[in-house]
């Protein structure tokens, strides 16, 4: 029996919605760690500075909306079992 329900586990953690969720996530936090230096190229430091903040934001609006996406499909699947 325990068997089944880590089976269950790992199928509902798989899901396809799901791991949608954790790309978007992984993806912010990607463009968030980029942000701190890949820019370095840009020759103007006040646009450097610019282009950086811009990223950063974009993937910190990922990462916290595939955090809440994830926490809100687990949260509404949990509450229609309980029903």
């Amino acid at each position: 029996m325990p068997e089944d329900a880590a089976v269950d586990s790992f199928r509902y953690a798989l899901n396809p919605e799901l791991v949608k969720l954790y790309v978007v996530t992984v993806l912010g936090w990607f463009i968030i760690e980029f942000s701190r230096g890949g820019f370095f190229i840009i020759p103007n430091p006040v646009l450097e500075t610019l282009v950086s903040l811009i990223a950063a934001l974009f993937g910190l609006t990922l990462l916290f909306g595939g955090f809440v996406g994830v926490v809100h499909r687990v949260l509404s699947d949990s509450m229609q079992t309980m029903r």
